[in-house]
C-alpha cells in the first residue's frame, strides 16, 4: 500500500505533487484527455507528444503557481536523466490510487497500467530497432507495431468504453 505521497522533484529542484481530483478530471475531459476513458488513455500513452501535453495539463495549476510555462515544465522533465521516469511513475501511481477509489475506476486504472507498460516496452523495442534500422520501412514497421499491445489490452476489456466503467456522459 502506498503512503499517499506521490511527490517528485524536477531538474530545477522544484517539488511537484500529482493531485488528481474530480475537477481536474473534468478539465482534462474537456480538453479531450478523459481519465475515465480507457481508449483515450491508451491513445495518450501511444503518442509521446500527446502524452507530454497530458502531463503538462495534469500539472497546469502547479505550473502556473511556479510561474513557469508548460514548455519550461516539460523541459525540466527532460533535462536530467530519470526525472521524466520519476514524474511519470508518480503521476501514474497518484492517478491509479485516485481511480481505484471511485466506482468503476479500477478497470480504467488497470488499462492505464497496461498502456503504460506497453508504452515502456514499445519505447525500448523502438530504440533498439532504430539503432539498427535503415530506411523508412523499418520506422513504418515500428509505428505499425507500436500500438498493438495497447489495442490488445483494450480488446480484452471490451473497448471502446471498457467494462461497465463510469458513464461518458457529462
Amino acid at each position: 500500500m502506498h503512503d499517499g505521497n506521490f511527490s517528485w522533484t524536477d531538474s530545477s529542484g522544484r517539488q511537484w505533487t500529482p493531485k488528481p481530483t474530480i475537477g481536474l478530471a473534468e478539465q482534462l475531459r474537456a480538453e479531450g484527455m478523459d481519465l475515465f476513458n480507457p481508449e483515450t488513455m491508451a491513445q495518450i500513452y501511444a503518442d509521446p507528444l500527446r502524452f507530454m501535453r497530458f502531463v503538462a495539463a495534469f500539472y497546469r495549476g502547479q505550473i502556473e503557481e511556479a510561474g513557469i510555462t508548460a514548455d519550461e515544465f516539460v523541459n525540466s522533465l527532460l533535462e536530467t536523466s530519470g526525472t521524466a521516469d520519476r514524474a511519470i511513475s508518480s503521476t501514474e501511481e497518484a492517478i491509479t490510487d485516485f481511480l481505484s477509489k471511485l466506482p468503476g475506476g479500477k478497470a480504467v486504472a488497470a488499462v492505464i497500467a497496461r498502456a503504460s507498460e506497453a508504452a515502456r516496452q514499445t519505447d525500448s523495442a523502438q530504440t533498439q530497432e532504430i539503432r539498427g534500422a535503415r530506411g523508412d520501412q523499418a520506422v513504418h514497421r515500428l509505428v505499425t507495431r507500436a500500438t498493438a499491445p495497447v489495442v490488445e489490452a483494450l480488446d480484452k476489456l471490451g473497448a471502446p468504453g471498457g467494462p461497465s466503467g463510469p458513464s461518458q456522459e457529462s
